[in-house]
């Protein structure tokens, strides 16, 4: 964990803030792709097992998940948005959904979208189920993974988030 730590404390250092978070979220898109795969792979539980080992309470996992969530909350607040009336579950949920169906996607036709392209997209659809409801987010986010297969990303998106 200190060497987690210690990974997004040497940019703040030596880049800056913008460089720290996007690392921070880079880890937590990590952990969450680990989380998932030590999961689906392994039907037996592990005792050295990186998610079964982390002290009692919060998890580092529950913690990036925390500061994904509210620095998503801060870039709409900053834009005059509000996403207030979702919870910090859905909110992460839609990210992970959205960061998940385009990175398959990509995977797909052998092409890998930037990281902070991802963050760009999943906070356009975190807007989008805000503003128009969860039926028309799954519409939308459908129709924007076929349009990206077929014409490519889209200028708008090609936009690191920090």
């Amino acid at each position: 964990m200190e060497v987690l730590i210690g990974l997004a404390i040497l940019p703040l250092a030596l880049w800056g803030l913008k460089v720290a978070l996007a690392i921070i979220i880079g880890l937590f898109l990590i952990l969450v792709d680990t989380f998932r795969t030590t999961k689906t792979t392994s039907d037996h539980t592990d005792e050295n097992d990186i998610m079964t080992s982390l002290p009692q309470g919060k998890s580092l996992f529950d913690q990036l998940n925390e500061t994904t969530v509210k620095l998503f909350r801060d870039i709409a607040e900053a834009g005059n948005t509000s996403i207030g009336e979702l919870s910090d579950t859905q909110i992460s949920e839609i990210i992970n959904e959205v960061i998940t169906a385009f990175r398959n996607a990509s995977e797909s036709i052998d092409d890998h979208i930037q990281g902070g392209f991802l963050l760009t997209i999943a906070m356009h659809h975190v807007l989008t189920h805000a503003t128009y409801g969860e039926l028309f987010y799954y519409k939308h986010l459908d129709y924007e993974v076929n349009n990206y297969l077929a014409n490519g990303l889209r200028d708008s998106y090609k936009k690191n988030l920090f």
